[in-house]
């Protein structure tokens, strides 16, 4: 599952659109600071809290 801004989302889709990774993820379009899904077991940050004011990341984590 990848869980990303919406233009991240459709960069996502133009690159992988050949392929269709959908037997093996989901590309979802979420604002992190707002809800993410609950689906996952796990959970990989990665680029996500630099830059954020620390009230953000606090709700992320």
């Amino acid at each position: 599952m990848l869980v990303d801004l919406e233009s991240s989302v459709n960069a996502a889709k133009s690159r992988f659109a050949n392929e269709d990774p959908s037997s093996r993820c989901q590309l979802i379009a979420a604002d992190l600071t707002q809800s993410v899904p609950a689906s996952a077991d796990v959970y990989m940050l990665k680029h996500v809290l630099h830059g954020r004011q620390d009230g953000d990341a606090i709700t992320i984590l």
